[in-house]
């Protein structure tokens, strides 16, 4: 081998040690492998978008109990959800936060206990009343 087939050779070595190493870097220095290295206020900003995901998903959950209530009920009443689970959960997922706090407290007892009336029903329920005092004018 003359000098300029041993440079290739060690430079093809070379190109190969570094794309390994690349390759172990990329599969190792995942920072689930160095959560002690990891900034501490990455761990608290992770743990608050957790819990903001948990509560808008529970805020979500209370929006389609109010928009649907029960949908297999025939009757307007038996339609009606009660909201205290949904609202147990915004409150648990949401920890101390007042401004949540101040939101559930400012919502009628009878809509917690007894649920609300879905959006079709009150539509419906409008639209009967309309066209009653309609036919009287």
């Amino acid at each position: 081998m003359d000098g300029m087939e041993v440079a290739l050779a060690n430079r093809s070595k070379m190109v190969i040690a570094n794309k390994r190493e690349k390759h172990w870097l990329k599969q190792n220095a995942h920072p689930k492998h160095f959560g002690s290295l990891r900034p501490p206020y990455l761990n608290v900003m992770d743990s608050l978008n957790r819990r903001t995901k948990h509560c808008w998903l529970a805020c979500q959950n209370l929006v389609n109990s109010v928009v649907n209530g029960r949908c297999e009920e025939d009757d307007i009443e038996l339609r009606r959800l009660p909201l205290a689970t949904q609202l147990s959960v915004i409150k648990e997922s949401s920890g101390n936060d007042v401004f949540v706090q101040a939101m559930i407290s400012a919502l009628p007892n009878e809509s917690i206990a007894e649920g609300t009336y879905t959006d079709a029903d009150l539509k419906r329920r409008f639209s009967k009343v309309f066209r009653a005092n309609f036919l009287f004018i």
